[in-house]
């Protein structure tokens, strides 16, 4: 048997294209390896994809607008890749500090908007980030399709890290 940290070092090398990193792995246990793959290594044609997104922008809470888009940008690339595959894919993310309140200040309208224009499609919004309304929007998405769900923190389960 060759030692876990010999194995790890091999295997990091070149394992498939794949990285890899020490870990527990699959079925656990010492001596295993993690592998971490990449978006392009997974089909997602037509699956719907849940991305975590960091659209927490500066926005001018008098007139809504984003003062610098630059973190909606950094996402583009992953987006748009998707887009390219015809996944049907949900963003979700928060902006700012609701305390678990609804702040009508505090919507991703305008972000969804913003998305929008960079990306040249329509970004679809819903309306709450979770509910049967949520899963309605989701269920009508077509390959391709973007949909934004509301701020995570007008929900106080995300503020307290409960979900």
């Amino acid at each position: 048997m060759v030692h876990p940290a010999i194995a790890r070092k091999q295997l990091a090398k070149g394992a498939g294209g794949h990285r890899v990193y020490p870990g527990s792995g699959e079925g656990g246990g010492v001596g295993r390896v993690m592998v971490k793959r990449r978006l392009g290594d997974l089909d997602v044609h037509g699956q719907r994809v849940l991305v975590r997104v960091d659209f927490n922008v500066p926005v001018d809470i008098k007139t809504g607008k984003i003062t610098d888009d630059s973190r909606i940008r950094a996402t583009l690339p992953t987006i748009e890749y998707l887009i390219k595959q015809k996944a049907k894919i949900i963003l979700i993310s928060h902006l700012s500090r609701p305390k678990g309140k609804v702040v009508d200040e505090l919507r991703l309208t305008s972000i969804a908007q913003r998305l929008s224009q960079i990306l040249g499609q329509q970004v679809g919004v819903a309306t709450d980030c979770i509910g049967p309304e949520v899963e309605k929007s989701v269920a009508t998405l077509h390959s391709g399709d973007v949909l934004l769900l509301e701020n995570l923190r007008f929900h106080s389960d995300e503020e307290t890290g409960s979900v």
